[in-house]
Parts: C-alpha cells; sequence; structure tokens
C-alpha cells in the first residue's frame, strides 16, 4: 500500500515538474535583447570596449605569438561564408591590431598559449 502511494506521488512530482518546465520554455520576457536593425556602422572603437592600462593606454601583449592547436579548424582559414564569420574575422583582426599579438592555428587537439 505503501509503495503505491510513493510510487503515485513521485509521477505526479515529475508530471508537474515537466509542466512546470514547458511552461517556462514559452515564456517571452522582456529582459531579452533586442537586436538592432540600424544600417549605420560605427568605427572600431565604438563596437568594443578596449581594455586600458593604469595611464589609459591600450594593454601591449608586446608582439606575443598565440598558437591554438584544436582538431576541428581546417589547416587552411576559409573566406568567411556569412555575416556572423565576417564579424568574427573583423573582431580577431581588430583585437589583434589593438593589443600587439599574433595568432597561428595549428589543427592538434591541444590548445598552447606560446610567448615568444
Amino acid at each position: 500500500m505503501k509503495s503505491r502511494f510513493v510510487k503515485k506521488l513521485i509521477a505526479a512530482s515529475l508530471v508537474t515538474a515537466m509542466s512546470v518546465s514547458m511552461v517556462a520554455c514559452g515564456e517571452n520576457t522582456d529582459d531579452a535583447p533586442q537586436s538592432s536593425t540600424s544600417s549605420e556602422e560605427s568605427d572600431d572603437s565604438e563596437k568594443y570596449t578596449v581594455i586600458t592600462d593604469d595611464e589609459g593606454n591600450p594593454i601591449d601583449l608586446g608582439g606575443i605569438e598565440v598558437v591554438i592547436r584544436d582538431w576541428w579548424t581546417p589547416s587552411e582559414e576559409e573566406e568567411p561564408n556569412n555575416a556572423y564569420e565576417e564579424a568574427r574575422q573583423e573582431y580577431r583582426d581588430w583585437i589583434q591590431e589593438t593589443y600587439n599579438f599574433t595568432k597561428w592555428l595549428f589543427p592538434t587537439g591541444v590548445q598552447l598559449l606560446k610567448i615568444s
């Protein structure tokens, strides 16, 4: 008798938990960030936050060479195929120029930071 009651209680709890999670998935909140559709493009200084030292100069990494090793990246960098890839490449170029470092990709499965 007791085990039957416990099974029914567990089943009811699972149904309640799943129902609450499904309701939460469909909830639309106003806290979500709104995407801007302005066709105006701002310059790089307005797009990204530049990390500076105490004197207000951008942090200089002294020309270090960052070597990233992974297994999923193709051996040669491909041309961007969509807006996301173009924006990512633009950001990577900007950050390398701003903080004075270079990046090399070697597809091997290991990530490594090399300081030369």
